[in-house]
């Protein structure tokens, strides 16, 4: 075989072994958005950008028409009071939620409630599609900041819907499981504290704690095993969520990290194992998912960054105290074979 040809057909197989590496190592990440790119408070084109840009399937916030919405989404290069970089590896970039239900426009109160709502989200996946948006067995991580300084003093109802996924269309009629922040999450007896800080919980229709104290809590999972750790204010907080329906009994477990500290699991609910527990559910994943949706009567001001669903959890990026994180280095170049 001559010389160049079998120089050439190595440095071939070297980016073949690089690429296939990559690809076994990165292909578990199911979406990603790191938000690294511009959407203004004002831009009328808000909700398209999302979509082209970050690749979200449809967005409803107020600045694209959606008077109803009661809230804006969009990207911002700062936070008001926050000096230092964003969480995200590289981050210049984070997503802003700015939820208006007190003192938004066009923000009427539901029957029976003490005040209105927000109707804003982010939307992946479709109501035809493939119930793979979120795996039957799946992961989702990202970082959170909820602000309170200056005019942006965050405040929040007990419970908020955050993460609202169906297997079918919306509104949900065949809810799986949803997950929630606010000042008393589900915690048995609701655990008090600053409506400034976040508890998270999860509710599912077709859990059961057997010891729960009234029936209105059986299927309201909150923090079991850690209630002093939670979201607190003018503080990124990494959020790690597991949660397994892929068999007859679901599992959630759920973590949190602020940039400097260690994770802290705060939850743990395995169906049949988890002591008085036991979550009945249908196999399968999720067609859909809105974020957040529903804030309740309460204006707040929250940040993320680095939205991520994974397969499983060697996939999530990772952060040090450089911030660095799992994306695939570039190819390399120049090589060359002596």
């Amino acid at each position: 075989m001559p010389k160049i040809l079998s120089k050439f057909l190595i440095k071939v197989l070297i980016l073949a072994g690089f690429f296939l590496f990559a690809e076994s190592s990165f292909a578990a990440v199911i979406f990603r958005d790191n938000f690294e790119y511009a959407v203004g408070r004002e831009d009328s084109s808000a909700a398209s950008l999302f979509v082209s840009q970050g690749g979200w399937s449809y967005v409803k916030t107020y600045q694209s028409g959606a008077t109803g919405s009661c809230g804006y989404l969009y990207t911002t290069p700062s936070v008001p009071g926050y000096i230092g970089s964003f969480p995200g590896a590289s981050s210049a970039r984070v997503l802003a939620v700015e939820a208006r239900p007190a003192s938004g426009t066009g923000c009427p109160v539901p029957p029976g409630f003490p005040g209105a709502q927000t109707d804003v989200y982010l939307q992946l996946g479709s109501e035809v599609g493939p119930d793979t948006t979120i795996p039957e067995n799946g992961w989702i991580q990202f970082w959170v900041y909820s602000n309170y300084y200056g005019n942006e003093l965050s405040t929040y109802a007990s419970r908020n819907k955050f993460l609202y996924p169906c297997p079918g269309t919306y509104p949900c009629t065949n809810l799986k499981w949803l997950w929630m922040t606010g000042s008393g999450g589900c915690n048995d007896p609701s655990v008090s504290g600053s409506n400034r800080d976040q508890f998270i919980c999860i509710e599912s229709p077709t859990a059961n704690r057997s010891n729960a104290s009234d029936d209105a809590w059986r299927w309201r999972l909150g923090q079991n095993l850690n209630t002093d750790t939670k979201i607190r204010a003018n503080t990124w907080t990494l959020v790690k969520l597991h949660i397994d329906t892929s068999g007859s009994q679901g599992r959630y477990e759920a973590w949190l990290k602020t940039v400097s500290g260690s994770w802290v699991k705060v939850s743990e609910y395995i169906g049949g194992v988890t002591p008085s527990f036991t979550w009945s559910v249908t196999p399968g994943g999720q067609r859909l998912l809105r974020m957040p949706t529903v804030i309740n009567y309460n204006d707040s001001w929250q940040y993320m960054d680095d939205f991520v669903i994974a397969q499983t959890e060697a996939d999530l990026p990772t952060y040090g105290s450089g911030s660095s994180d799992t994306t695939p280095p570039a190819a390399p170049t120049g090589l060359s074979v002596n």
